[in-house]
């Protein structure tokens, strides 16, 4: 999980390079700021095209990121090997590469629902966020001045830890997914059904088994949400 917060995130270096981008392209300054615009609803189509195979439950969190991955990378690409003089086609596959941030949103929400305890999940979101943290930081460092106009090597970090990203999902999802049915396989863990506590009043009260503060690898009645 943590490798796929600091892989997903590399993108995010487009944010802070948006306006250099996209004026090496041919636009001038005001057509630069204009085009702007266009960014924050690309995101938002995006974010709301993820969440709507998301919750699909034949899709489900980690297909749902692949997918949009897939015109991430092909924009990525494309910004890279079009001729610059089709400053259009850059734009558009610019935008295309943006898909990219869709994918993390979802994997937060992901996070809350394959991890159990309450310490457990406090110390998995802390691991998670300071993954995004080094992702966000170390992904600056690529955008050089020798790389441009062209900035091939960006473009292909970005597309690289995309396909990577992608990968992870695949492979949480698969791990997870195996778990689910050896724990479907196995007789019922009884071992926390019977545990009691000392009242204000000193007597026993019987705590259900979700109150245990158990983690996801010691409930095994837990199933992980796919």
């Amino acid at each position: 999980m943590a490798f796929f917060a600091g892989s997903a995130n590399i993108v995010n270096s487009l944010t802070n390079q948006r306006q250099l981008i996209v004026a090496q392209f041919g636009f001038n300054d005001i057509q630069t700021t204009l085009l702007g615009c266009v960014d924050g609803v690309v995101e938002i189509v995006a974010i709301w095209v993820a969440v709507i195979l998301a919750s699909r439950s034949f899709i489900g969190r980690s297909y749902a990121g692949v997918l949009m991955y897939i015109p991430a990378i092909l924009g990525a690409i494309l910004v890279s090997t079009l001729p610059f003089s089709n400053k259009i086609g850059l734009l558009f596959s610019y935008w295309i590469s943006i898909f990219a941030i869709a994918p993390f949103p979802i994997f937060l929400g992901w996070v809350s629902s394959i991890v159990s305890g309450h310490t457990k999940r406090i110390t998995t979101n802390a691991i998670v966020l300071c993954a995004y943290a080094i992702g966000n930081a170390v992904s600056q460092f690529m955008w050089k001045a020798n790389y441009q106009p062209r900035n091939h090597i960006p473009w292909a970090v970005i597309a690289a830890c995309n396909f990577a990203a992608g990968v992870a999902l695949v492979t949480l999802r698969f791990m997870l997914n195996n778990e689910n049915k050896k724990r479907e396989k196995e007789t019922r863990d009884d071992q926390y059904d019977n545990r009691y506590v000392l009242d204000e009043g000193g007597e026993k009260k019987r705590v259900d088994k979700a109150f245990l503060d158990l983690t996801d690898k010691q409930n095994r009645d837990f199933r992980y949400v796919l």
